[in-house]
């Protein structure tokens, strides 16, 4: 093993470049998986959107739908009360 400092150098600059090179392809994986992490967290953000805004529909349906009921039951007591009326009239 020669211990001159060119030959030392060499081995440096050879290691520096090696490990430059292993740096610059990790460095192109990480930002190919960053992009697809960003993509990823861009979908999942506009499908949070639409979940939020069917579950805002939805709680809008549900009090609705109650409003509904409550109309539905006004009516059906309504109606029993005009029938039981109309069964009070004297048949002529």
């Amino acid at each position: 093993m020669s211990t001159h400092p060119v030959d030392k150098l060499e081995r440096l600059v050879s290691e520096w470049i090696e490990t430059a090179r292993a740096l610059r392809e990790d460095n192109a994986r990480l930002q190919t998986e960053l992009r697809q992490l960003r993509q990823q967290v861009e979908s999942l953000s506009q499908e949070q959107n639409g979940t939020q805004a069917k579950l805002s529909r939805l709680a809008g349906l549900e009090a609705e739908q109650k409003r509904w009921e409550e109309e539905r039951k006004t009516m059906r007591t309504k109606v029993r009360h005009i029938l039981e009326q109309l069964h009070r009239i004297p048949a002529e």
